[in-house]
Parts: structure tokens; sequence; C-alpha cells
């Protein structure tokens, strides 16, 4: 009887453990559909990411620079680099369009640096993605002529500084500057002595502003 007993007893904990065997493959099921749903999201994810790094090109709309109540200059970008290509004269009385400076060769582009007073502004010729210093000239609008200096820098009450990139000063040359009327019928002004190098000059005007 012991034996019949002991039997039994070893015939329901069999069927107990085909119960937690069966239980266990529903686990298993329910765990392959989690695993599942997570390398789905996964792939969603990287999806977007790459989505989102790719780049996005929107055309720079043309910049307007007032020159007086009559005259605008305006800055035409490229199509595809968003870099200076043309600088145009729109007369504001007539709609009329005149074209004054375009891209030079394969990479200078025409730069407005600053507006002096209605006539005259500063203009560079540059190239793009360059560390390079550039040089800027002045531009009378009436006599649509360039007037070429070293280094150009307007001042108050119409001052304009300059200083030269002669070898013999290069490291530190001295200021000079001049008055934007004398430029009204001579390319050539009176220049005047600061009495100040360049990093002095610098210095002065930072501690200024």
């Amino acid at each position: 009887m012991k034996l019949i007993a002991i039997l039994l007893v070893l015939l329901v904990l069999a069927g107990c453990g085909s119960a937690a065997v069966v239980d266990g493959e529903h686990d298993v099921e329910t765990t392959t559909e989690v695993h599942t749903t997570v390398e789905e999201s996964t792939a969603t994810e990287a999806t977007t990411t790459e989505s989102a790094t790719l780049p996005v090109f929107t055309p720079r709309e043309p910049n307007e620079i007032t020159l007086s109540d009559t005259l605008t200059l305006i800055e035409v970008f490229g199509e595809w680099n968003n870099v200076q290509e043309e600088v145009w004269l729109r007369d504001e009385e007539t709609s009329e369009l005149t074209l004054l400076f375009e891209r030079a060769g394969y990479d200078l582009h025409p730069s407005v640096r600053g507006v002096i007073n209605e006539r005259f502004f500063t203009v560079t010729l540059f190239v793009p993605d360059s560390s390079g210093g550039f040089p800027r000239f002045i531009y009378d609008i009436e006599q649509r002529r360039s007037i070429y200096f070293d280094n150009i820098v307007i001042g108050e009450n119409g001052r304009i500084y300059t200083y030269s990139n002669d070898v013999w000063d290069w490291l530190d040359p001295p200021v000079y500057y001049f008055y934007i009327d004398e430029l009204e019928d001579s390319d050539e002004p009176t220049l005047r002595e600061t009495g100040l190098t360049v990093s002095e000059w610098s210095r002065l005007r930072r501690e200024q502003q």
C-alpha cells in the first residue's frame, strides 16, 4: 500500500510539472512578443534619427540695406550656398535696379560692410570659408567709382580711419584718418595722424564702446 501511495504522489507531481512547463512556454511566447516590439521600436527610432540628421536647405532671402529715402542696396545670395553673389542698387522712386557688383571669378564674392552716408558705402570682396583678411574699399554711388585703401573703418562725424599694410609696419602700423567729404572730387584725401598704432587705437575704441 505504501508503494501504491508513493506512485500516486509521483504521478500527481509529474502532472504538476507538466502544467508548469506549459505555463513556462506561455511565458516564453509572451517574452518573445515583447522583444519583437522592442526591436520594431528601435528600428523606428533609428529611422527617425537618420531622417532628422539629413541637411535641410533653406534659400536665404535678399538682404536690403537702406542708403537713403530713395536708394536701397540689395545683396542677393546664391541659390545653393547662401553666400553673397550680387549687390544691386534700387531707386525707390522709379523701382529701377542697377547691378553694382557680382561674383568675380570662381570664389570672390561681394559684401556690403557698412554705410557711410547716402553716397558712400564700404565693400569687401571675400572668399567663402576663408579666415584670411580681405581689403575693403569705398564705393561712390554718385560717380560709380571704387576708391581703394589698404584698410577702412568708419568712424564718427564723417571720419574714415585707415592704416597701411606696408611691410615695414605690418606688425603694428600707425593709424590715419580723413574726412569722407574729401572724396567727393578726389581719390586722394589728406591723411591725418592719430598718433596711435593699430593696437593702441583698437584698445581705445573698445574702451569707448
